[in-house]
């Protein structure tokens, strides 16, 4: 087996264990490969592959964790500096540019346009026939 061979068995692997500490404002790529008995250049050598870099990996993944918390609408409550901090995002004027960035809008403006759309229920809408829509009771039986 070669070492390419061993990176790619090896890459699941390490994006599970960072996923489960992407909290860790910590975690970086030395963390990384201690954790995982290689050296920081062969933690790089199995990240080749997907087009990225460790830490940008790493910054991808709480963004779109940040992101997807800012449209939840049942965590509306919630300061936006709470929910980057709880993804390892302390820093709140560089989680911003970062947010930015990545989305071109900040994560104040992305709160705000995520809260004027409309709630997705999960199922589609009961009907008839197209174009028809039936009334549900209260049990969701027309």
């Amino acid at each position: 087996m070669t070492r390419l061979d061993e990176g790619a068995q090896a890459l699941p692997a390490i994006q599970e264990w960072i996923e489960a500490r992407l909290h860790d404002p910590s975690l970086c790529p030395a963390a990384i490969a201690a954790a995982h008995h290689i050296s920081v250049r062969q933690l790089h050598r199995v990240f080749r592959p997907t087009g990225t870099t460790v830490a940008r990996y790493i910054r991808t993944r709480r963004l779109e964790h940040c992101r997807r918390e800012l449209g939840d609408p049942l965590l509306g409550a919630q300061r936006i500096g709470a929910i980057a901090n709880r993804w390892g995002l302390p820093d709140a004027a560089a989680f911003s540019r970062a947010f930015r960035a990545a989305y071109g809008q900040t994560p104040t403006a992305y709160r705000s346009r995520a809260a004027r759309r409309p709630p997705v229920t999960g199922r589609p809408p009961v009907t008839g026939r197209p174009g028809k829509r039936l009334a549900v009771g209260p049990t969701g039986v027309a």
